[in-house]
């Protein structure tokens, strides 16, 4: 599993997390940084207007320096594919994944609006 990262103007200051195929979306209060199904995750990040938020994906052991760790659980993932993409449905990463029950974690720097997003397989 190789580490992919990539710097991407957010819209609505949001990013998903899940199997690429799932049309499953939490619903979103506006209150967290992060909000969760069992299909998909969402996560806050830096407005587009701020500027690109960082986006790294990759097995926890690649992905570099853990900041505040926001989410540590599983994601049901049954194409084991596991994607990143905005509210426009945009697909930015996607990383193959061992199973059809994904374990990860998700950091960011511990601000609603993060500059990074940092994804790790375990």
């Amino acid at each position: 599993m190789s580490r992919k990262e990539i710097e991407w103007p957010a819209l609505n200051c949001l990013l998903f997390v899940s199997d690429p195929e799932s049309e499953d979306t939490p619903a979103i209060d506006g209150k967290a940084a992060i909000w969760t199904t069992p299909e998909c995750i969402a996560v806050s990040c830096l407005p587009d207007c701020d500027g690109p938020t960082k986006i790294i994906l990759g097995a926890e052991n690649d992905v570099g320096t853990h900041n505040k760790l926001l989410f540590d659980g599983t994601v049901l993932t049954p194409t084991r594919k596991l994607s990143v993409g905005t509210v426009l449905a945009e697909k930015l990463l996607e990383i193959d994944v061992p199973t059809t029950d994904t374990h990860l974690k998700i950091w960011t720097n511990g601000h609603p609006g993060s500059d990074i997003v940092i994804i790790g397989i375990v």
